[in-house]
Parts: C-alpha cells; sequence; structure tokens
C-alpha cells in the first residue's frame, strides 16, 4: 500500500467518526470540538512524519524550499482554518511530549 492508500483510509475513518458522533452527541459544538482534535491530531501527525522523512533524507532545512516549516508555523495555520484555537496554539507549542498524542 502506499502513503496515498493510507490517507485515504484515514480519511474515510474520519467520517465514520464524524457520523457516529452525530448520532451519540446532541451537541453540534461537541461534535465539532471532538472532529477538530482528530483533525488536528491527523495534521501534527503527518507533519512529523513529513519532518523525519526530510531530516532522514539528509536535506538542509535552510536551503530546501519543500521543508514544511516549523511546528508554530503549523499550529497558527490550523488556527486559521478553524481546527485549533489560540490556547491550544500556545499549549501544543509548550509541550516537548510526542505532540499528536496530546491532542
Amino acid at each position: 500500500t502506499t502513503l496515498y492508500d493510507k490517507a485515504n483510509t484515514i480519511t474515510g475513518r474520519i467520517h465514520n467518526v464524524s457520523l457516529w458522533l452525530r448520532a451519540y452527541f446532541e451537541s453540534p459544538s461537541t461534535r465539532w470540538n471532538v472532529i477538530r482534535y482528530i483533525l488536528a491530531s491527523h495534521y501534527v501527525h503527518y507533519w512529523t512524519t513529513k519532518i523525519r522523512n526530510f531530516e532522514w533524507q539528509g536535506r538542509d532545512k535552510n536551503r530546501d524550499p519543500r521543508y514544511p516549516g516549523d511546528f508554530l508555523k503549523l499550529c497558527e495555520e490550523l488556527q486559521k482554518k478553524g481546527v485549533l484555537i489560540h490556547a491550544e496554539v500556545e499549549t501544543l507549542n509548550a509541550y516537548t511530549g510526542n505532540k499528536h498524542k496530546l491532542l
């Protein structure tokens, strides 16, 4: 299987979770918060994978335009998309452990 196949599988599972949440939680804000955390975790996990792959290949992050960027930049993008709120960005930035598991 390819990374593309895996990404499609994860997308399908997120869709299934959203349908389950719709039936389980009455509050739209609760459903949205759960989905936000799942999406944010998904983004952070793939960002981490890209960084590790970049470093494994020995690329220079200062010279290669394909460098995924730093973690704060990712969090700011997720905040602009409405996936994270400001307090969550600050908490994630300060956390030194495995960030996608914090979500």
